[in-house]
């Protein structure tokens, strides 16, 4: 369903502190929720590449099990992918054949809401590696070329793809993995009676949004070690954020394994195109896992609330020193990063006193601390904030001041704000062109 959105005050104060008050998270999604129906009806009533019998079996199945579509147009990918299609379309893109595909995929999504509104199904799509994807349901292994037809056919409970030179009929249990049927797998945790499930999806084609290279499909073992991560990390989550865990709960819906290299830094993603949905290298323990969950809510959670409410003007073309990046970031870059790293700040600041903490932890808890006072220092000054924006950056401040009680022992805060002045001396050698007062 497309709305109106608005937020309340009481829940837009609320944001940075964390929590799902009045469900402000499910708002939110909401929001992203809309957008993608709109991109849908874009792609519907376009005339280039797009299949009428995959748009006609869509509007057929949202008429008899609306909640069936939603829920697929509201998974992290398909906003990622509607997106896409709908820039390719707008910018008149040649129809190559990966634009083909892309549009092609359609058909996929049809055949998915066809098995789930029990419609009877004949529509066509393309094949990505080897694999025809199954949105929100898993993929079937086929013999065909990069990006040629598949057609997929529902026959009541039978699923069937054929390819030029292939046929394969699904298994009707399409949780059970078989030699050429991958079903999405999900990640459970449960900790005094709350209760998490993430997909964990490595099979989606259009996964691949954040900019990063995406894992191929997970072993088991390397999935198991997936589990236990994130079982230990919604444990810390329960117990010592717990308002955190709330939004986890209702914002985060998939998480997609990028490839972290050798001796490479832990990585973290998110896509403004795919509320709900994160990138994450295999995390160095549950603490950065927990962190990272957090972190990419937040940037969903600004991303979706920048389409409803002006936070800054937006004609500025003024760089400034994110104490995140080494290269210059223009002011939307410095909020996202702000209000990202705030979360992650929450959840170190609650683990601080947890026995056992060690002393990186706690020092991170200071560096982000320092990091997080600078970058609040800029945005307050930058004189391009709007009121809504002022109002949310001394929320953002005010959040910050509770973390830091009790205070820090000296040495740590010391360390952390050379280390800041260091970094800030750094990125002004490497950004010699940037003008001063652009700074």
């Amino acid at each position: 369903m497309i709305a109106r959105h608005r937020i309340s005050p009481e829940a837009l104060a609320a944001l940075p502190s964390g929590g799902n008050p009045g469900n402000v998270i499910g708002t939110l999604r909401d929001v992203a929720h809309s957008d993608n129906r709109l991109l849908f009806r874009f792609l519907a009533t376009s005339e280039q590449g797009v299949s009428p019998t995959a748009v006609e079996l869509l509007v057929e199945a949202d008429r008899v099990e609306p909640d069936v579509v939603g829920h697929l147009l509201a998974q992290p990918w398909t906003g990622a992918w509607l997106t896409g299609c709908a820039r390719h379309l707008r910018e008149k893109t040649p129809m190559s054949a990966e634009v083909h595909a892309d549009l092609a995929h359609l058909g996929a999504l049809a055949a998915v809401a066809a098995t789930r509104a029990g419609l009877d199904a004949d529509v066509e799509t393309s094949v990505r590696g080897g694999l025809v994807a199954f949105p929100d349901l898993g993929a079937a292994a086929v013999n065909a070329p990069e990006f040629s037809p598949a057609r997929i056919t529902v026959r009541g409970e039978a699923v069937t793809v054929t390819t030029v030179d292939d046929k394969l009929t699904l298994p009707r249990d399409l949780d059970e993995e078989t030699g050429r049927w991958y079903p999405l797998r999900r990640l459970r945790a449960d900790c005094d009676g709350r209760r998490l499930t993430v997909v964990l999806d490595d099979l989606d084609p259009f996964r691949s949004c954040h900019g990063h290279a995406v894992s191929g499909r997970i072993r088991p073992a390397e999935f198991a070690r997936w589990q236990a991560m994130f079982q230990e990390a919604w444990q810390l989550l329960v117990r010592h954020v717990p308002w955190r865990a709330d939004e986890v709960a209702a914002g985060v819906s998939s998480i997609v394994s990028l490839t972290r290299y050798a001796d490479g830094p832990m990585l973290s993603a998110t896509s403004r195109d795919a509320f709900g949905g994160l990138g994450v290298t295999h995390p160095d323990d549950a603490v950065a896992l927990a962190s990272a969950l957090v972190h990419e809510l937040q940037h969903s959670k600004l991303y979706s609330l920048l389409r409803i409410v002006p936070l800054y003007e937006t004609a500025g073309s003024e760089l400034y020193f994110s104490p995140w990046r080494r290269d210059p970031r223009p002011l939307k870059g410095l909020f996202q990063g702000a209000f990202a790293f705030l979360g992650v700040a929450d959840v170190l600041g609650q683990l601080r006193s947890k026995p056992g903490v060690g002393d990186a932890v706690i020092q991170e808890f200071a560096d982000v601390g320092e990091q997080l006072a600078d970058a609040m220092d800029t945005l307050d000054g930058c004189g391009l904030l709007t009121a809504v924006g002022a109002e949310l950056v001394a929320r953002m401040r005010s959040a910050l001041g509770r973390l830091v009680d009790p205070p820090l022992p000296a040495d740590v805060v010391r360390r952390a704000r050379e280390a800041l002045r260091a970094n800030r001396d750094r990125w002004r050698r490497v950004n010699p062109e940037v003008p001063p007062w652009l700074r």
